[in-house]
């Protein structure tokens, strides 16, 4: 039976080159034809009815006839155009590099339909990129990000290209690289707040070398300003970045707490020990550190870092009077030190809603009377209560601790009653078998 001089196949465009005056000559990956080379003539000329259809990373439906070169393309629809990998340098560039290994992987004329299949999914997958990633963000990766409702997406782009603003401007932030000075990212800071409306919970990140006056670029609008060492970055240049470290924060000075200390403080000679007054006596006197290098900070007074106010708050059970906890009021994080310390089963787990309820709540009492405050039991339910209320009314959507997996937003209420109740959820006492030797 001849084989028909004329056929239709579904076909992904992997790379193009110009002919002649007017005519283009394509390489198409087909499930059953495989890899060929193809000639749309007179493509070129603003009269073509095939126009800009036949671009790469299109899935296309192509109608060709059988040439003794090259087979010619005489009618084309267009399934997918993936037109949103494009408005990414990321995805863009790992579209034409899949394209390029689909090329070269493959010899013309033989079938191809796993690779078809692979690289349609993957363009797939790149064109929903964003979309795709938020999903994940939310849940549909585990563990979920400690972050709610998710983790915040930057936009990245290179200067002065401004295609990426238009991507950038429906996420959360923008990463601009290659900028040439602060007055740059003014430029952009004005045109994505033309494009929002705003910048209002619009992050706009620049990075610089260590040392850099950072005050032009806070001016021009930089909410994070982060330090870049390049690709091969000296030992030199990681050690002045250290020293610009200026807050050490001391929950209270327990070994398992603040055991490298003075190590830390040499490594940064910049930085202070922020701690209670009554902390500071302790910290002092048992590492020898010198008062000028000591911050006092009391209970429920905030300070600034920079960028966000910090706010030491003592938990309400502890094993040291002198603990402090601390609230971060810009992603309202609460470092809780030691207060709701919870065992861990056998494999580890990075967030408590990924253990048992019963497992939870009987470890978490049990930790607290065995180890961390058996003077729990002592205490009035009704004073303890009020005092985790307070600590409620922060508003914390997150609580991270030296002795608990995270505690998310969706563990929170149930964390703050399980903390309240442990005058009343005193534990059997453990019984060994065997007792270790």
């Amino acid at each position: 039976m001849p084989i028909p001089r004329r056929y239709t196949t579904d076909a992904i465009v992997l790379s193009r080159f110009d002919l002649g005056e007017a005519d283009r000559v394509l390489t198409l990956i087909t499930p059953t034809g495989g890899k060929l080379k193809a000639i749309a003539k007179g493509i070129r000329k603003p009269t073509s009815r095939l126009g800009g259809s036949l671009e790469p990373f299109a899935e296309l439906t192509v109608a060709l006839a059988r040439g003794r070169t090259f087979d010619v393309v005489t009618q084309v629809s267009v399934e997918h155009a993936w037109l949103r990998l494009r408005d990414s340098l990321e995805s863009a560039a790992t579209a034409w590099y899949l394209a390029e290994l689909a090329d070269r992987s493959l010899e013309e004329r033989h079938a191809a339909e796993p690779l078809y299949a692979l690289l349609h999914r993957a363009y797939e997958l790149l064109d929903a990129g964003m979309e795709r990633l938020a999903a994940f963000w939310v849940g549909e990766f585990r563990p979920l990000p400690v972050q709610q409702p998710r983790i915040p997406v930057w936009v990245a782009g290179r200067w002065p290209r401004r295609r990426p603003l238009q991507r950038a401007a429906r996420w959360d932030g923008f990463f601009p690289i290659e900028l040439p000075d602060a007055d740059a990212l003014r430029e952009l800071a004005d045109d994505l707040r033309e494009l929002r409306g705003d910048l209002d919970g619009f992050d706009l990140v620049v990075e610089n070398p260590p040392g850099a006056d950072l005050s032009p670029w806070e001016a021009a609008g930089a909410t994070w300003c982060l330090t870049s060492f390049g690709q091969t970055p000296t030992r030199a240049e990681v050690e002045a970045a250290i020293e610009d470290l200026r807050w050490i924060f001391v929950t209270h000075n327990d070994s398992d707490h603040a055991g490298n200390l003075l190590e830390a403080l040499d490594r940064c000679p910049n930085a202070k020990v922020v701690t209670s007054r009554g902390e500071s006596f302790r910290t002092a006197g048992s590492f020898g550190i010198p008062w000028e290098r000591i911050r006092i900070v009391e209970s429920d007074e905030a300070f600034s870092v920079g960028d966000r106010m910090l706010r030491p708050v003592r938990p309400p059970v502890y094993d040291s009077p002198y603990t402090r906890g601390l609230y971060d009021h810009s992603t309202q994080v609460y470092y809780s030190s030691d207060a709701f310390c919870a065992p861990m089963p056998e494999g580890a787990v990075d967030r408590v809603d990924e253990i048992s309820a019963s497992l939870w709540a009987e470890g978490m009492a049990r930790f607290h009377h065995a180890s961390l405050c058996p003077w729990v039991a002592l205490v009035s339910p009704e004073r303890l209560r009020a005092e985790v209320d307070k600590l409620a009314a922060l508003g914390i959507t997150t609580i991270v601790g030296a002795h608990t997996p995270v505690i998310a937003k969706v563990s929170i209420s149930q964390a703050f009653a399980q903390l309240a109740a442990l005058p009343e959820t005193v534990p059997p006492p453990l019984v060994y078998d065997e007792m270790p030797s």
